[in-house]
C-alpha cells in the first residue's frame, strides 16, 4: 500500500526505504483558502470502521473538567479511518 502510494520504494534484498513527500502532493496543501472543500472532499473519501466499544470509569481528572459524577461511567470507542480505499 505505501509502495502503491509513492511512500515507499521497495528493493529485493535491500529492504524498503521512505521517499521523500513532494511538495505538488494534492492532499497536502499549505493553500488554507481551500481547507474547507479539502476537509469536505476527505470526509467523503474516507471509511470508518468500529473496533470495540466499552463503557469505562471517568479518570478524576476529566470527570471534574466536565462536571462529571466521580463515578460516571463514558463510552470509549476504538476505530479506525482509512483514506482512498
Amino acid at each position: 500500500m505505501l509502495a502503491d502510494d509513492g511512500r515507499i520504494n521497495k528493493r529485493l534484498g535491500a529492504g524498503s526505504v521512505v521517499l521523500e513527500r513532494s511538495e505538488t502532493d494534492p492532499r497536502l496543501s499549505a493553500d488554507l483558502t481551500d481547507l474547507m472543500t479539502q476537509i469536505g472532499e476527505m470526509g467523503r473519501a474516507t471509511t470508518a470502521r468500529l473496533l470495540s466499544i466499552v463503557y469505562e470509569p471517568v479518570p478524576p481528572r476529566v470527570a471534574s473538567a466536565l462536571n462529571l459524577a466521580p463515578d460516571a461511567k463514558v463510552p470509549t470507542a476504538v476505530r479506525v479511518r482509512s483514506f482512498g480505499q
